[in-house]
């Protein structure tokens, strides 16, 4: 059994139910796409397939350990941002979380007092305590400033505990409360990273009795930022936790990804498998570990890593692809975004366009639409 022999170079409590894969794919530095393939009970799981368009990599920049980290981190923020694993996090920490009482206001007084903050009599009624041993570790205040309007405010977390996403799953229960309308926070532009991580984004339009309530307290040059539910549905895929990481590389590959379990707060048993001589890596073992070279568990790792090879190619290739044939629209005068789109979603590439007949491009195109794609294309 494949599965059960690779057991042994990382002992789990039971064979790997869920298996993935990554790889990094570029074209010179351009078009560097990630990808991850998933394996279930050792066969391929194609619809939990995902790819990634890196966001950090600058056109001709060819760096692979930076490529990893950022996929990973991507990856793993999903997993670590998902109730269940956020449960199993606290619970491993001896953290609870629950609704503030009444003799606890002068606990959230003291601790707004602390960073010059008002606060009013009844903030306990809106309020969520992290504690710890009794102690409490960590707050956080959703209220509805209007309707359907949100802010979650009043986030701290002691310095014992920070650096483990408590903050996250702090804000992460307040937007499950939330559960109608939209949720703001106004926050100093440093931590616009740290709010990005769960799903806000930066806004220009604030809502009038939002920025009402924030400014009444004379908190000069904070940005705001929204969590839209629409935008952030869970991916059943990214959100599921996996038993084994296989990364296509050796040490440094390996050590990049153990950089992106780090900053996501999290540790999955990972493997590194190196092409030239299909050398295992593990952490903590400085040389790689041997396989029999007709090994069943060695050739699985091996069928997961070309998986992952393949499918980052075919996902690089198709945006070449896309890229190229949109490019060729861009010069046709009188073909704006819209337009482009829908010849992209209905005939696929510049061949199919030109191929198609008059009557089926005018289903998309006006007259003299038609006139200037024959003329380039």
């Amino acid at each position: 059994d494949a599965r059960k022999g690779g057991q042994n170079i990382r002992n789990p409590p039971a064979q790997p139910k869920r298996s993935e894969g990554y790889d990094i794919s570029h074209l010179g530095g351009t078009e560097t796409v990630g990808s991850m393939v998933v394996m279930e009970n050792g066969k391929p799981a194609n619809d939990q397939y995902r790819s990634f368009t890196l966001r950090t990599m600058k056109e001709g920049e060819i760096d692979d350990y930076k490529s990893l980290r950022e996929v990973l981190k991507r990856r793993l923020l999903h997993l670590v941002h998902h109730s269940a694993e956020m449960a199993r996090t606290l619970k491993e920490n001896g953290i609870a979380i629950r609704k503030a009482r009444k003799a606890e206001q002068s606990i959230i007084t003291e601790k707004r007092k602390d960073r010059d903050l008002p606060t009013d009599e009844h903030a306990y009624k809106e309020t969520l305590l992290a504690t710890k041993a009794d102690r409490v570790v960590g707050m956080a205040r959703l209220q509805e400033r209007a309707k359907g309007i949100y802010e979650i405010r009043s986030v701290w977390v002691d310095a014992t505990e920070r650096g483990k996403k408590l903050g996250h799953a702090l804000i992460r229960i307040l937007l499950k409360k939330a559960s109608k309308g939209k949720t703001y926070v106004a926050v100093e532009p440093a931590l616009e990273e740290y709010y990005a991580e769960i799903g806000f984004r930066y806004i220009r339009e604030v809502p009038e009795a939002l920025k009402k309530s924030v400014e009444q307290y004379g908190i000069k040059n904070l940005i705001y930022m929204l969590y839209d539910k629409a935008h952030n549905k869970p991916d059943v895929s990214l959100t599921s936790r996996p038993d084994l990481l296989v990364i296509d590389g050796g040490k440094g590959q390996l050590s990049a990804v153990l950089d992106a379990m780090h900053d996501a707060g999290i540790e999955l048993p990972i493997i590194g498998l190196a092409k030239k001589q299909e050398e295992v890596f593990i952490p903590g073992h400085k040389d790689p570990i041997i396989f029999p070279n007709e090994s069943p568990a060695k050739y699985l790792l091996m069928r997961l890593r070309d998986e992952a090879h393949r499918f980052s190619n075919a996902h690089r290739e198709k945006r070449l692809k896309h890229k190229s044939v949109g490019s060729v629209l861009d010069d046709i005068p009188g073909i704006g975004p819209k337009t482009k789109l829908d010849l992209l979603q209905r005939f696929g590439t510049i061949t199919g366009i030109r191929e198609a007949s008059d009557k089926e491009l005018l289903m998309t195109l006006n007259a003299t639409q038609l006139k200037e794609v024959r003329k380039q294309i």
